[in-house]
């Protein structure tokens, strides 16, 4: 009896690990995903990183500084990866 409970939680994590990884390959390839419309968020840390974000009144990725946590997701390492994930052509 144990052994078919294991199995079922085993199953439905399975199936919610494959689920979000589709809807993440889904979201990518829809052109701008909701966390490309985020401000830019700092963050309540004190680091001084320089990152990226886009701005959607100028449709640019523009740098600002992330304090190291925190923050939202409209935050990438380098231009190209802001680029890449919410420019649309």
């Amino acid at each position: 009896m144990m052994n078919k409970s294991v199995l079922v939680l085993l199953l439905v994590a399975t199936f919610g690990v494959v689920s979000s990884s589709m809807v993440g390959l889904m979201r990518s390839a829809v052109g701008s995903p909701d966390e490309c419309t985020y401000p830019p968020e700092t963050g309540p840390c004190k680091g001084r990183m320089p990152r990226f974000f886009y701005n959607i009144n100028t449709s640019e990725c523009e740098e600002f500084v992330y304090g190291g946590c925190h923050g939202n997701e409209n935050n990438f390492r380098t231009y190209e990866d802001c680029e890449n994930q919410c420019k649309t052509s």
